[in-house]
């Protein structure tokens, strides 16, 4: 799923989008049936992996999530939600760079 996102957003910078509405109403299709692990292979495989390489892009994610349907949008929601809390949690317990220094002196006391 990794290799699919990459392909739709590196398809996306070239906008070579042809393929795109198929795709999209093939992943709703696919939701329509309730399963965890479809639903997790999209959410986790498919969209939380769309989101983080968008990411890194100048038109980040928005142009992806203009394609789902209903079912879809609230799974991509989910994932939005989770990553956001991930990223604010991160931010909260980033590490102090003097709690570096404890654990250099504990690994290197001679500081070799």
């Amino acid at each position: 799923m990794s290799e699919l996102a990459h392909y739709l957003v590196e398809s996306y910078t070239k906008a070579v989008t042809v393929e795109f509405p198929n795709l999209f109403d093939t992943v709703e299709a696919l939701l329509q049936n309730p399963n965890p692990e479809i639903e997790n292979l999209i959410a986790v495989g498919l969209f939380e992996d769309i989101q983080n390489i968008a990411s890194h892009s100048d038109f980040g994610a928005a142009p992806f999530r203009q394609l789902l349907g209903p079912r879809s949008l609230l799974l991509w929601e989910e994932v939005d939600a989770r990553m956001k809390r991930a990223a604010a949690w991160a931010a909260r317990n980033k590490p102090r760079w003097w709690q570096f220094c404890d654990i250099a002196v504990v690994l290197m006391p001679n500081g070799r």
